[in-house]
């Protein structure tokens, strides 16, 4: 689902990026903000797809990926929401709409019941032994 989201914002970025009247040049901390969401958004999208597969084998790289990817969207997500309601004339709260699924995904990859889960088990103990 955060995966989704973040692509759909990605293209509504791309989109707004190559419709606007002042290209190539970037009128304001606004635009600048818009031109780095649409790349990370895009990154995160990589690599939440991949940290799925690798979390689903049990690879601890994939709890790295997902909480990068995680960490990621938070650090641009929120600037980007807050520029938008201060700084433009828009009144959408789409770089919100993430929140509540970023918020359960840092909840499951931190908690250490849950990462016990996803780790798997020799993968730890033989890190623990080295």
């Amino acid at each position: 689902m955060l995966s989704t989201h973040a692509f759909i914002t990605g293209i509504g970025n791309l989109r707004t990026l190559l419709t606007r009247p002042d290209k190539p040049f970037y009128d304001g901390l606004g635009w600048w903000a818009l031109s780095w969401s649409q790349p990370i958004q895009w990154i995160c999208v990589i690599l939440l797809f991949i940290a799925i597969y690798q979390i689903a084998a049990r690879k601890f790289s994939g709890w790295w990926l997902a909480l990068v990817s995680v960490t990621s969207l938070v650090a641009i997500d929120v600037p980007m929401q807050i520029i938008r309601l201060t700084m433009t004339e828009s009144t959408a709260w789409d770089y919100s709409y993430g929140l509540p699924m970023i918020i359960g995904l840092f909840f499951v990859l931190l908690h250490p019941k849950f990462k016990a889960a996803l780790v798997h088990e020799e993968e730890r103990c033989c890190k623990e032994k080295k």
